[in-house]
C-alpha cells in the first residue's frame, strides 16, 4: 500500500506515470514505510478497531462487513496522517503553504487510497491467506458470526500481509521496469 500510494504521489506531481516513478519511489519507501508501520502498529490500528467496532457488531454483522469496515476506518485515519508526512518531508517550501500543501495532498491521496485499499491490497491479503489460516481465524460462533479477538489478529495480520505484499509486488515492478 505504501508503495502504491509513493508511486501515485510522485506520478502525480510528475504529471504522468512512466518507468522513473517505480524508481523513484523506492528512494522514499524505507522512510514512507516506517512512518506507517509505527502509526499504524502503535496508534492507528488501535483506534480504528475501536471506532469500527462502534459501527458494526461481530454478533449480528457479517464478517465481510467487520473487515470492510475497519479497512475503510484505518485508510480514514492513516491518508490525512501519511498526507502530513509527506508534505513536510517531500512538499515543504514555507509556513505559510503548509497547510494549503498538505490539505491538497490529502483530498488527491483519499479517493486513490480508499479504492486501492478495498478493491486490490484487502482482495489481495485474502488470496494470500490459504483457506486453512483464515477458518482458523475465523473462529465461527453460531450462525457464521466470527469473535471480536479474532477480528483482531486477523486484521493485525492482514496488516503485516499488505504491507509486505505490496513492498515485494512493488520491488518486483520497480526491477522489471529498470530493465526495460
Amino acid at each position: 500500500m505504501v508503495y502504491a500510494m509513493v508511486c501515485y504521489n510522485i506520478a502525480l506531481d510528475r504529471g504522468a506515470l512512466s518507468n522513473f516513478v517505480f524508481r523513484a519511489a523506492l528512494s522514499e519507501l524505507p522512510l514512507m514505510c516506517l512512518i506507517a508501520f509505527v502509526l499504524e502498529f502503535f496508534l492507528i490500528g488501535r483506534v480504528a478497531q475501536k471506532l469500527a467496532f462502534r459501527l458494526v457488531r461481530p454478533e449480528r454483522d457479517a464478517p465481510v462487513l467487520i473487515t470492510t469496515t475497519i479497512s475503510a476506518v484505518i485508510v480514514c485515519l492513516m491518508c490525512p496522517l501519511m498526507s502530513l508526512a509527506a508534505s513536510l518531508l517531500f512538499h515543504f517550501s514555507s509556513w505559510r503553504e503548509a497547510f494549503a500543501r498538505w490539505v491538497q495532498i490529502w483530498f488527491c491521496n483519499f479517493p486513490m487510497a480508499l479504492l486501492y485499499q478495498l478493491f486490490f491490497c484487502r482482495t489481495a491479503g485474502a488470496l494470500h491467506f490459504p483457506p486453512t489460516v483464515q477458518k482458523a481465524v475465523g473462529a465461527a460462533e453460531p450462525k457464521g458470526r466470527i469473535k471480536r479477538t479474532a477480528v483482531r489478529v486477523h486484521c493485525g495480520s492482514f496488516v503485516f500481509t499488505v504491507y509486505f505484499f505490496c513492498l515485494g509486488g512493488g520491488l518486483f515492478v520497480s526491477f522489471g521496469a529498470a530493465r526495460s
